[in-house]
């Protein structure tokens, strides 16, 4: 993994090139993209916000030109890279002005609690029990559950399709954030993440600002 950083630190072409290829690499492996944030997440933490939105940029550029000769359509791959890339620049730029994990984690929790609450406004449960069809599908005809009972399970899986895929989103962000500010700490302050991390707290009230955003 240092190894890695160090390549992503020697030049720009060379994070995104990095960060491209784990992102296209992610279509057929997903726990991939973490890694392509955390390219992102490290340039912006060591260089500051021009260069880290260069590199994501940049990245997605190429990412679109792959799609396009690839499967004809850069359009979901440019969304992928896009809600990847951007929300990990934006929460670098945090970490990197207040130094404190603690606020940035709390920010991506809220970026979490956002987008639950897009999804439950714009997607509605039978736009997600339509999407989940092929759930429902492969559970009758797996013999495992009747038609009843697989629709059943998809009604109640649509209702919480939202809070899954901001949970999913909050985990990827955070873990491409440590990731990216771990590199850093390997390459210029040995053992400062392991600090900040053991140093991690997050305050009261935010606990009790999500309970009522997520019910």
């Amino acid at each position: 993994m240092a190894a890695l950083a160090s390549l992503v630190m020697q030049g720009k072409l060379r994070a995104v090139l990095v960060a491209g290829a784990f992102a296209m690499l992610a279509l057929l492996f997903p726990p991939l993209s973490i890694l392509s944030a955390a390219v992102v997440a490290l340039v912006t933490l060591r260089e500051g916000a021009w260069p880290g939105l260069t590199v994501a940029g940049l990245a997605s550029l190429v990412c679109g030109a792959l799609a396009l000769l690839l499967y004809a359509n850069p359009v979901p791959v440019l969304g992928f890279v896009v809600l990847l890339w951007f929300p990990v620049w934006a929460l670098g730029l945090v970490l990197r002005s207040s130094r404190s994990l603690d606020v940035t984690v709390q920010g991506a929790m809220l970026v979490g609690l956002l987008i639950a609450l897009t999804f439950s406004i714009q997607v509605t449960a039978e736009q997600w029990q339509a999407l989940l069809e092929p759930i429902s599908q492969a559970l009758r005809q797996s013999g495992v559950v009747d038609e009843q009972q697989a629709r059943a399970f998809v009604s109640a899986l649509a209702l919480w399709m939202p809070g899954l895929l901001a949970a999913g989103f909050f985990v990827q962000l955070v873990l491409a954030l440590f990731m990216g500010r771990w590199w850093q700490a390997k390459l210029y302050n040995p053992g400062g993440f392991r600090a900040e991390f053991h140093g991690l707290r997050l305050h009261q009230a935010v606990a009790l600002l999500a309970l009522p955003l997520l019910a």
